[in-house]
């Protein structure tokens, strides 16, 4: 009894989307999830997988309806902010340098520690939403902060 299993979960997730305020969230997906996973004795992976494919057509449909739900930021990561590093977070020894060239209205992100660049030249709206991911929303605690870039005119 696997047929049905997308339809399912776009049905479930339109008849509770007028809840999400309510549910929030992580409410939400749990409650779609669960209610998938009894439905059809499906795995969680599975389930999680039917919500994705709804979310992503709704979002498609009425962008503004599903604003509070999934990653903000497109698709890019705090794991992409990571990309110098290998395997379990490790300084990779030979990761090449960014050649990143600054643009206006963008911002390079730093980890707080020591100051080691983590992405150059990203927009700032991005790097907002990797540091409140890092700890930073309103903790006080972040891992991550911005640096302004600032185009330096060569001197004559």
């Amino acid at each position: 009894m696997t047929k049905g299993i997308r339809q399912y979960m776009e049905t479930r997730f339109a008849k509770l989307l007028p809840k999400l305020q309510d549910m929030g969230g992580t409410g939400f997906r749990r409650k779609l999830i669960e209610d998938t996973m009894q439905q059809f004795d499906i795995t969680i992976a599975s389930a999680a997988a039917a919500y994705n494919y709804a979310i992503n057509k709704f979002r498609e449909e009425n962008p503004r309806a599903v604003a509070g739900l999934g990653r903000t930021d497109q698709g890019l990561n705090v794991i992409a902010a990571n990309a110098s590093r290998g395997a379990a977070g490790r300084k990779v020894a030979n990761a090449k340098r960014s050649t990143a060239v600054a643009v206006p209205g963008n911002v390079t992100l730093q980890r707080a520690r020591d100051g080691e660049v983590v992405v150059e030249s990203i927009p700032r709206s991005l790097a907002q939403t990797l540091v409140d991911a890092s700890g930073g929303k309103g903790r006080g605690n972040a891992k991550l902060v911005i640096k302004e870039d600032i185009e330096e005119e060569a001197e004559a």
